[in-house]
């Protein structure tokens, strides 16, 4: 990381999130699209593409409880409590945005 010393947000490994997930993807059109297009609920050992900021990372969902999600991450990022995150699921080959959320804690290095 590159930064001012001890003026860096923390980096974190795991992350936990309250989160949102919207009702129907958008601009998605397939055959059955009414069967398609509504987003499934999160599941455990599920692995998600995440947008912290500019950064970009994959991660498997550990829990799921309510509105808050614990997420391991494959690669580490640095940011703060309270920064958004946008959240993707691999639908057909793509990855389609199913939620944003709120990054509330986690464990960092």
């Amino acid at each position: 990381m590159l930064g001012v010393p001890n003026n860096l947000p923390d980096i974190f490994i795991e992350v936990d999130i309250k989160f949102y997930l919207m009702k129907r993807l958008l601009g998605y059109k397939a055959e059955g699209a009414e069967k398609h297009s509504r987003i499934q609920r999160l599941t455990v050992d599920e692995t998600l593409k995440f947008n912290v900021g500019s950064t970009e990372t994959p991660g498997k969902v550990i829990s799921v409880k309510d509105d808050i999600m614990k997420v391991q991450l494959n690669n580490p990022i640095c940011t703060k409590t309270g920064e958004k995150v946008a959240f993707s699921r691999r639908i057909e080959k793509k990855f389609r945005l199913i939620g944003w959320g709120e990054i509330k804690g986690g464990k960092t290095l």
